[in-house]
């Protein structure tokens, strides 16, 4: 078992430059040792089901087969033994589950990064309710079923649901109120800002970027 293995997750630095999210994101559940700093003891991230989307849910206790899942957008915990938890965000990808010795290794990819809930810079928390609050708009919306409305979400490419959610970020940090702008208004400005950067920078983000409701309803 590696060194950082032992804090029972692990968010990999950004792929890009300068850094946004993560890369990718590990889990390791195993019984609790001596000296391990978030010995993991369940983890539950969004997925893709039949006819919808659902929650797996797994536990150091259980033994696993080797399963990929399709990840699903939305929000994935961590649980340690003690209790403590480490949320995280992610805009879909893949989750790769094994089972080595005597733990269950996770894997999350994706082609958009991951967001850890206590990052510091302000973005997740703006980003993460902007996105949410859209799809319950649209849900309401939504002529079909929750399950199709899901699974709709979560076709769309990762990236243009990221550069959509920035999208509507971006609006709502220019719709607050200017009298704020010296101790609220202006550093979310920045970070909705810096992130546009990064993905342009990276050429991931179109001319002419989509909204939510095109990406889900004109799939």
């Amino acid at each position: 078992m590696t060194q950082f293995e032992r804090f029972g997750y692990f968010f990999h630095p950004s792929s890009y430059s300068p850094p946004l999210g993560h890369a990718a994101v590990d889990v390791f559940l195993a019984s609790s040792e001596n000296g391990w700093y978030f010995p993991t003891q369940t983890a539950v991230f969004p997925v893709v089901q039949d006819k919808g989307v659902g929650h797996v849910y797994l536990t150091h206790s259980w033994t696993m087969p080797h399963r990929d899942y399709s990840l699903a957008p939305g929000l994935f915990y961590i649980v340690a033994q003690d209790g403590d938890l480490v949320e995280g965000f992610s805009f879909g990808g893949n989750l790769t589950v094994d089972q080595n010795e005597n733990e269950i290794s996770c894997n999350l990819s994706s082609p958009a990064p991951f967001f850890d809930l206590a990052d510091t810079t302000g973005l997740v928390e703006i980003l993460v309710p902007e996105f949410e609050a859209e799809l319950a708009r649209l849900r309401a919306e939504w002529t079909g079923s929750d399950d199709e409305f899901d699974l709709r979400v979560a076709m769309t490419d990762p990236v243009a649901l990221l550069v959509a959610s920035l999208r509507l970020s971006n609006a709502y940090v220019h719709r607050l109120p200017a009298m704020d702008v010296d101790d609220t208004v202006l550093p979310g400005r920045q970070v909705v800002s810096h992130a546009i950067h990064i993905l342009q920078h990276a050429g991931q983000w179109p001319e002419q970027p989509d909204t939510l409701h095109k990406l889900i309803f004109d799939h």
